[in-house]
């Protein structure tokens, strides 16, 4: 089981759980179809990316809006919008530790298109 917080004050939740009951594989390749096509789904939409920081605290960036959580007994919280694809490569990078083509984070870029 995976629990999670997101304040100090908050209590844990479970946010994922393993099962030892055997399951089909038919509806396991159901459910994965389903979650990965679904229009309007996490998975078919704008990127997500979510970095637990040591502070307690979380760094996200969902499609081209960038969130970081500073931990601690006051939590503080950052947002801003990424302007440009040079801006969302380098966010890649320096926040989530990810070097990436820059052909392929402009592509990505260019799918997170707000509107």
């Amino acid at each position: 089981m995976l629990q999670s917080r997101t304040r100090d004050e908050q209590d844990f939740r479970t946010v994922y759980a393993f099962s030892e009951v055997p399951r089909p594989q038919a509806d396991l390749d159901l459910a994965n179809w389903f979650t990965s096509t679904k229009p309007g789904a996490r998975f078919t939409g704008p990127p997500i990316l979510a970095l637990p920081l040591p502070d307690g605290g979380r760094v996200t960036l969902e499609g081209r809006r960038l969130r970081r959580m500073i931990g601690g007994v006051r939590p503080d919280r950052h947002e801003r919008t990424l302007s440009d694809a040079t801006e969302f490569a380098e966010v890649l990078s320096t926040e989530f530790g990810l070097d990436l083509d820059r052909e392929f984070t402009d592509l990505v870029w260019s799918a997170t298109a707000e509107g």
